[in-house]
């Protein structure tokens, strides 16, 4: 009878998990590789929130056909354990704030060294000095009635783009971030309500970034890459938790203040904000809520073509390109 002990433990528990509705997933795939210890050994968070969980990806959860300019990637399954969070007070809230030093004669800006180490295999800011291409970029908090006209004249001029978008732009403008995404352009993430991610618990983070994931990826069927933090402010521990969630965090090395609704700088201010400060790789960010940049839009490109410049998607930026 000993040798078929262990059989019927097994069987009753897995009966009495099915009578109260439990999941025994987790337990049964763990595999050896997927220890849930770090590698500094420092104290853990033993709330049920401690554990890092990564976008779980699977097929019934893509409830709609990728556009053809937008395929889905191949469907993987994601559950890994991976180490518990620190308890909170002992997670880095240092806020950095994205930065750098413009130049003149149309090269490329001077980064800190400590940033640029920073963020190295990280994050992407800035395109092949080498090489007269630009990435245009924007970010969509809310919807100030410009994103169609926006829309309308990168069709027209043939021109790729990302729009990183918020969860409650999404929730709020969902015909706009399909048609985004069905015109063939990028959808990045820009978090769920644009906190400051460094003032925020690592499992706080996650939220922020998982819930607007879904919610495009319930719209669009497309799962999301790049990511942008909100304001720019980052540290290592933010970078780190947007990496593991499979994204590549988005800066830029071109932008202007162009954000404040009431105080537009005007068509020409705008054009010329982007066309001084243009250079080889340049990542440009323009927030689509400005009435000064949809009016500069068609001549902004036809401008940097002008000089000479192509265009290209995000997803041609390789991180070795970088200084």
């Amino acid at each position: 009878m000993k040798k078929f002990f262990i059989p019927l433990v097994i069987l009753v528990l897995l009966g009495l998990a099915a009578a109260k509705g439990l999941h025994l997933t987790r337990f049964w795939t763990v595999q050896p590789h997927e220890s849930v210890s770090s590698a500094s050994d420092a104290p853990k968070d033993s709330s049920k929130d401690s554990a890092k969980v990564i976008v779980k990806d699977t097929a019934k959860e893509a409830t709609q056909p990728a556009v053809s300019s937008s395929p889905i990637p191949n469907p993987v399954s994601v559950d890994k354990i991976v180490p518990n969070d620190l308890p909170p007070e002992k997670q880095d809230r240092t806020v950095y704030s994205w930065w750098f030093k413009r130049s003149s004669g149309n090269l490329p800006p001077e980064f800190d060294q400590d940033i640029v180490k920073m963020v190295r295999g990280k994050a992407l800011y800035l395109g092949n000095t080498s090489e007269k291409m630009v990435y245009l970029t924007f970010d969509e908090g809310y919807e100030n009635s410009y994103t169609p006209q926006i829309l309308d004249t990168l069709k027209t001029n043939g021109i790729p783009a990302a729009f990183f978008v918020t969860a409650d732009y999404v929730y709020k403008q969902p015909e706009l971030v399909k048609k985004i995404a069905a015109d063939g352009y990028i959808v990045g993430n820009h978090t769920s309500t644009h906190p400051s991610l460094p003032k925020l618990a690592d499992s706080e983070i996650r939220k922020e970034i998982v819930t607007t994931h879904e919610k495009v990826r319930e719209l669009t069927g497309i799962d999301m890459k790049f990511m942008r933090p909100p304001m720019g402010e980052y540290n290592s521990r933010v970078l780190n938790e947007i990496n593991e969630l499979g994204y590549k965090t988005v800066f830029w090395s071109l932008a202007y203040r162009d954000w404040e609704v009431d105080k537009q700088p005007g068509r020409e201010a705008a054009l010329s904000a982007v066309m001084d400060n243009l250079h080889p790789g340049a990542v440009i960010l323009l927030h689509a809520v400005s009435q000064s940049n949809t009016e500069a839009l068609d001549d902004i490109i036809k401008g940097i073509k002008a000089k000479g410049y192509s265009f290209a998607a995000l997803n041609q930026l390789k991180q070795d390109q970088q200084t």
